[in-house]
């Protein structure tokens, strides 16, 4: 939250900033006038909430996330998609431009694939032949599948719609209707079936807002900070894992020889 503090001038019956605060003042209108700052503050504190967690839990992580991309920039992005983002989306990538792959610290029990397939901020598990690690997009990756995915989604008949997370390659991805904010998820099965799954029930304000992905981070992050979820290390690497394994999260029992695990 920003707060300005002013002081009394010693021979006028007036009050002025001091001069930091008008600066401070004069980047964050600069910046961010365009939005509404109840949006503003929303997305700054959840920001601090993933990068804390991340620096705290998974450092590895925490120094994938790269800084926030210029207003410029976003302009250049909508030019290449061919319609805008919603304002909450922009307002996500003013404060983190998406993972940044080459920041992943070395692990002498990792190969090089590894080091490229884990670290996904949204998480995963692995179970079987499923690999699924999911990566916030650098706003680059966003035009590249969407661009080379979506036209090929022909059953779900999305328009301006964006590929904005992933797990390579896209075992499971996030989609967000850029005319309506909503985030759907998707498996590599959308292409045959065209099934999406809504990932946010709606909202008084989602229609004005649009912030369906940033309610989505809030939520996760809350899981995350709850202990809800964790990083673990499965096979050599370290993931956020999306299975919770301790209560009151998960129950497990016995039948016959067989642990079952009960996930809330």
């Amino acid at each position: 939250m920003l707060i300005v503090n002013f002081s009394r001038e010693t021979h006028a019956d007036a009050y002025t900033c001091t001069p930091h605060i008008q600066d401070a003042y004069k980047t964050w209108h600069t910046n961010f006038a365009k939005y509404p700052i109840s949006l503003v503050r929303r997305t700054k504190k959840c920001w601090d909430s993933l990068r804390s967690w991340a620096s705290t839990n998974y450092p590895q992580l925490a120094r994938s996330l790269t800084p926030g991309v210029s207003e410029s920039f976003l302009d250049h992005i909508e030019t290449t998609l061919g319609w805008e983002l919603p304002l909450s989306v922009r307002l996500l990538y003013r404060f983190c431009g998406g993972q940044d792959y080459e920041a992943i610290d070395d692990d002498d029990d990792m190969h090089d694939d590894d080091k490229r397939t884990y670290a996904g901020l949204l998480g995963g598990y692995k179970f079987y032949d499923h690999n699924v690690d999911v990566k916030f997009l650098s706003l680059e990756m966003v035009v590249y599948l969407t661009k080379n995915t979506i036209p090929h989604l022909k059953r779900l008949k999305a328009q301006n719609w964006i590929i904005i997370a992933a797990s390579g390659p896209l075992m499971k991805f996030f989609l967000l209707n850029c005319r309506d904010g909503s985030l759907h998820v998707a498996t590599r099965k959308c292409a045959s079936h065209g099934e999406v799954i809504n990932c946010v029930p709606p909202h008084p304000d989602s229609t004005t807002m649009q912030d369906s992905l940033l309610r989505w981070l809030e939520e996760y992050s809350r899981r995350l900070n709850s202990g809800m979820y964790k990083a673990q290390k499965n096979g050599g690497a370290i993931r956020i894992s999306l299975f919770p394994d301790q209560e009151p999260w998960c129950t497990e029992a016995v039948s016959q020889g067989v642990q079952v695990s009960d996930e809330f």
